[in-house]
Order: structure tokens, then C-alpha cells, then sequence
């Protein structure tokens, strides 16, 4: 089986918990069989924005680095993962994250008709703090606004110190 992956980062240049499973993830899925192509946005100084690089990672699976700068523009992004699928043609999407790709991007598989899955690593697709955290580790709710405020303000502050 053909199963193409999204994330946001793949080790060495990103070693965060989603990053380091989904390379794994990914591992794991070649060992078992399947052939593997996993989608990634990247910011690579000199490459034309939302260009493409395959890159393959030994003999295990290959890895298409889009290129993203700044802020994100959900229809070329949306576009250049439509050329990723039509060119790699999984069976099955396993979106690990949404983060830099866009929900328009699900508009691309959808009219496709590839089946997807999306592992919900942490809160992303309903608050920026993907803990719902407060600083001080106190979980607090999605629906709270007042406290998302308070929450994203002392965020801001501590990351200037």
C-alpha cells in the first residue's frame, strides 16, 4: 500500500515529540511493507516559495520538502499538496499534523477521494497553545476565552524574556 504522511517537521531538523514519531511512524510503515512519501513544509534559504524537493531517505521512504516562508497562504499551500498527491498517489493520507499545511489542503485530498486519517497529536486544530496549558501547567478549557487571553498574553510575555 501507497500511504502518503503530512507533518510539519521531520529529524535532524526538527526533534520534537510529532517530528521524531512520525519518522518513526513512517520507519515502522516501510519494515511492515508499504511504500512511503511523507509531506513536509520547509523553510530553505534561496528555494522559490511553495517549491518542491524530494528527497530520499535511504532506502526507506521519500520526503517532498515544500518550501514556506512567513505567514502561510492557504491556497498555494493547498496547491502545491495537490501536486504532491497527484504525483505520489497514496491509497491512504495519515495527516500527523495540520500545522503550516492548511485545512484547505483536506479540500485536495476530498476531491481526490484518498481516504485520510488524522492523529490529534495535541489541541492544535482548536487553540494555538496546543496544551491548553496554562504557564504554570494548570489545564484549562478550550472555551474559556477570557482565560485563552490571559494565556496567550503571558506567552507572549515570556517569550520575550
Amino acid at each position: 500500500m501507497r500511504i502518503g504522511i503530512t507533518v510539519h517537521g521531520l529529524p535532524p531538523r526538527a526533534t520534537h515529540g510529532v517530528e521524531t514519531h512520525s519518522g518513526a511512524f513512517a520507519e515502522a510503515l516501510v519494515r511492515a511493507g508499504h511504500s512511503v512519501e511523507v509531506f513536509v513544509p520547509s523553510n530553505s534559504p534561496g528555494r522559490a516559495l511553495y517549491s518542491q524537493r524530494r528527497e530520499q531517505r535511504g532506502p526507506h521512504y521519500g520526503v517532498t520538502w515544500v518550501q514556506l516562508e512567513g505567514s502561510l497562504d492557504s491556497t498555494q499551500m493547498a496547491r502545491a499538496f495537490g501536486a504532491f498527491l497527484d504525483r505520489e498517489r497514496p491509497d491512504v493520507l495519515h495527516l500527523q499534523h495540520m500545522k503550516q499545511l492548511g485545512c484547505a489542503a483536506i479540500d485536495e485530498v476530498e476531491r481526490r477521494g484518498i481516504p485520510m486519517v488524522y492523529t490529534a497529536h495535541d489541541f492544535f486544530p482548536v487553540h494555538e497553545t496546543l496544551t491548553l496549558m496554562r504557564p504554570d501547567l494548570i489545564p484549562f478549557e478550550c472555551g474559556d476565552r477570557e482565560m485563552q487571553a490571559r494565556v496567550l498574553c503571558a506567552l507572549g510575555f515570556l517569550d520575550k524574556q
